[in-house]
């Protein structure tokens, strides 16, 4: 019964996902350094602005988390460790991105990106107590 080797090595084509995610992280990036802070009330970003107060600080964490998935590409001949461990930053933020969603559903941020503020209107009919 033959035997297969098997190598450390890993065939990046079968990826062609993550450096579509990266250019997304680095325009993202870009449009908060050219002064674009409202991307951080978008659906996706929302809560990476809440955790990170600092625009410059959140365009960094991007920018730096597409290099980093961008690396195992330009390496000669991957591992698979240092191609897992690189693309974990990238990881981590789809994983924020993910739970984002549903938290600036939640707190009224929409996709486009309008925010629903829900006002309490005054009755004028007296309370059950009377004043």
């Amino acid at each position: 019964m033959p035997t297969q080797e098997t190598t450390n090595m890993i065939e990046l084509r079968h990826f062609f996902v993550t450096p579509g995610v990266a250019a997304a992280h680095a325009l993202s990036g870009l449009a908060i350094f050219a002064g674009a802070e409202s991307v951080l009330k978008t659906t996706t970003l929302y809560l990476l602005g809440l955790v990170v107060q600092n625009p410059i600080h959140v365009a960094f964490i991007l920018i730096i988390a597409s290099i980093l998935a961008i690396i195992p590409y330009c390496m000669r001949e991957p591992r698979r460790s240092w191609f897992m461990l690189l693309i974990l930053p990238q990881q981590c933020l789809l994983l924020m991105h993910f739970v984002s969603a549903g938290v600036s559903i939640m707190a009224g941020h929409y996709h486009d990106g309008y925010v629903y503020r829900m006002e309490v209107q005054p009755s004028s009919s007296p309370t059950r107590f009377g004043c």
